[in-house]
């Protein structure tokens, strides 16, 4: 029943200066974990570092709860339950100017047959638990042809975890990277 988690944020900043043989720190934080049963809501992603950049890590999914906040949103779990917003566009300087992020879908309670919420992604909100169907798909992530001239898409939001109805009802993760929810109770997503 868990939610999936939200992506970490994005920076896109074009024409930012590095002077000839300046030093910058760099630190990639560790990705965080989605949701899963019996109030164990996921874990918020580390932040990652680039000089004076601070992408922040993903927001955790919830599990028999609302996902929590982070880069991008994690998404709820089937309790009913706001959306998680992201937190990248309100930090400080460049790293909220030029940040992107997305809230985690929302939980609509068990009458939705327990389907959770997708985490939001860099490009989209997570899907909200739907009516019908499987659980919330992940947000779309964000595309740039910045890196190799042809548009990519990075930093999907993930899917929301399988349902109680049948262990292929799990929501598919959101363009660009975003995992796949679990498909069956008690295992990890994609």
């Amino acid at each position: 029943y868990g939610g999936g988690g939200g992506a970490g944020g994005l920076i896109y900043k074009t024409g930012h200066s590095i002077a000839s043989g300046e030093s910058l720190d760099v630190n990639v934080g560790a990705g965080g974990r989605g949701g899963y049963a019996s109030n164990n809501t996921g874990t918020i992603g580390e932040d990652t570092t680039f000089g004076t950049f601070t992408a922040k890590g993903g927001g955790g999914g919830g599990g028999e709860d609302v996902g929590t906040e982070g880069g991008s949103g994690g998404g709820s779990s089937y309790t009913t339950g706001t959306a998680k917003a992201a937190t990248q566009g309100s930090q400080s300087g460049d790293s909220g100017t030029y940040g992107h992020g997305y809230a985690g879908g929302a939980g609509h309670g068990s009458g939705r047959d327990y389907r959770t919420a997708g985490g939001g992604g860099e490009g989209a909100v997570g899907e909200d638990s739907p009516a019908s169907g499987g659980s919330g798909d992940g947000g779309a992530g964000y595309a740039t042809d910045i890196r190799t001239g042809v548009s990519t898409t990075y930093a999907g939001g993930g899917g929301g975890g399988a349902t109680s109805n049948g262990p292929n009802l799990k929501g598919v993760g959101g363009s660009g990277g975003g995992g796949d929810g679990s498909p069956a109770s008690g295992t990890s997503g994609d």
